[in-house]
């Protein structure tokens, strides 16, 4: 697989525009049909809507809802809370994207948000925080997070100019950022990072050396024999 080129690019037919696009639609829906429905400001979505249309809550996921480990990943609770998703998302998942193919990144992205939510779950109900209610992306975004650390780290601690340290720095401004505010599901977040990380192990080859100058040689062959027809 060659080197992709403008890391930050999205490809023309991109899984994680496709997903962005999907998210942002989801939320302006679910708050024109709540403003529809129910008398309140229209700046956000409220709490028990929310808890309506797929919200994470682990009573009705322990009883059988297991869909809302999906559809709370498109939820989000204010305009704010889903630019600051969605913004990270365009460069980190176009950047993945394009080193893991888009079903590779589609399962990851889905099956971080997912464990997020599982450690969410956990986490919660151990603190006694049982009836809590969790909307974002941000589990999912974090283990795009963690799964692109990966690739810098296989990479020699260098992905086109994206740094260790870089990704490092990165990290720790974001998990600090959900340290100093209220209302962040940490857990969520630390459990789509290393739901990510493993992911990323599971899913991503490097091209070797070797491999790849093997297929220029191929390349090469099929040229000269084309031309000496």
């Amino acid at each position: 697989m060659e080197e992709p080129n403008g890391l930050y690019e999205p490809n023309k037919k991109s899984v994680n525009l496709g997903i962005i696009v999907m998210t942002s639609g989801v939320f302006f829906l679910v708050l024109l049909w709540e403003k529809m429905t129910t008398a309140g400001p229209f700046y956000g979505n409220s709490t028990a809507f929310l808890l309506k249309c797929g919200a994470l809550y682990a009573p009705a996921v322990l009883r059988g809802e297991w869909y809302r480990l999906v559809t709370y990943q498109f939820l989000h609770g204010g305009i704010e809370h889903l630019i600051n998703n969605m913004l990270i998302l365009y460069f980190i998942g176009n950047a993945l994207e394009r080193y893991l193919g888009r079903v590779k990144f589609l399962i990851l992205y889905f099956c971080s948000g997912v464990l997020a939510g599982i450690g969410s779950i956990v986490y919660n109900n151990v603190c006694g925080k049982a009836f809590a209610v969790c909307i974002g992306a941000s589990g999912a975004v974090f283990g795009v997070t963690g799964a692109l650390l990966y690739l810098v780290l296989v990479n020699r601690g260098n992905l086109q100019g994206l740094t260790r340290r870089q990704m490092i720095l990165f990290l720790l401004l974001s998990i600090y950022g959900g340290l100093t505010r209220q209302g962040v599901d940490n857990a969520a977040h630390v459990a789509g990072l290393m739901a990510g990380f493993m992911l990323a192990v599971l899913l991503y080859r490097r091209t070797t050396g070797n491999r790849r100058k093997k297929e220029d040689v191929s390349c090469e062959s099929i040229f000269i024999t084309e031309e000496e027809d």
